[in-house]
């Protein structure tokens, strides 16, 4: 997916995070791989009127980069990346549960960061950052 494709479906997307503290509300939170992966699998499932995209940059590193990635996925979730994803899809994908549960465990590890995007009536940009933190984005009130 591209970024205009996710614009129009109603995200909170910006180029840099300094236009995220400037333009829209946050708050930073700690998450577990875990809890992050049970707040976003219960939300993808079992919330209709949302969408849940993440901007998985694995496609667009380098070799040696990919490959220090690649020691941290177990072989299920190597072969999801490669079977699944495209990299002609471009970084953004509909987050699915096994995506979901990688990139919970990679921003924990501070291997790779991902943001996830959820569209509809949570409406809220969920950067990943050191330290298990989690920059909340929402729309200003």
């Amino acid at each position: 997916m591209r970024v205009e494709q996710l614009k129009e479906k109603g995200a909170i997307y910006f180029e840099k995070i300094q236009d995220g503290f400037e333009q829209y509300d946050y708050e930073t939170k700690k998450f577990s791989a875990q809890e992050i992966e049970e707040i976003f699998v219960k939300m993808w499932k079992e919330k209709e009127n949302i969408e849940v995209f993440v901007d998985f940059y694995y496609f667009t590193i380098e070799e040696d980069a990919r490959k220090k990635v690649d020691e941290y996925l177990s072989e299920d979730e190597k072969r999801y990346v490669n079977n699944q994803l495209r990299r002609e899809q471009g970084i953004i994908f509909p987050a699915k549960e096994e995506l979901i549960k990688i990139v919970a465990k990679l921003n924990e590890k501070e291997i790779l960061f991902s943001t996830l995007y959820i569209t509809g009536d949570e409406k809220g940009t969920w950067w990943g950052n050191y330290g298990k933190e989690y920059v909340i984005f929402t729309e200003k009130v």
